[in-house]
């Protein structure tokens, strides 16, 4: 059985939380930690607009699963393609990248 949307747009919360948290560490964003920020956070309020409708279908749940990591997976995909734009990918940035993969990983989601 799946979160309740409650649930999932908390955790989705907390993810959102922590990047932020992670990228103040330093006391300072930089632009291109702003840029994974924005990229990750467009994809979250994406992600939720379109999870009632995800959890509203007949899909079993491996198929909903896979529909959210592929879609989590993309987003993640994404963000390191924004990390590279500029040829070089900071310890900042890979710890952004590295909190979204774990939380893909760990399936925090479900």
């Amino acid at each position: 059985m799946h979160k309740s949307i409650e649930d999932i747009k908390k955790e989705l919360n907390q993810l959102s939380e922590s990047l932020e948290s992670i990228a103040l560490e330093d006391n300072q964003i930089t632009e291109d930690e702003q840029a994974i920020l924005d990229l990750v956070l467009r994809g979250i309020t994406t992600l939720e607009s379109q999870h009632l409708e995800i959890l509203q279908t007949d899909l079993d749940d491996e198929e909903y699963k896979e529909i959210v990591l592929d879609f989590l997976r993309d987003l993640l995909y994404n963000a390191m393609n924004k990390a590279k734009e500029d040829g070089v990918v900071t310890p900042d940035e890979e710890k952004l990248l590295n909190k979204l993969e774990s939380f893909i990983e760990k399936g925090e989601i479900f």
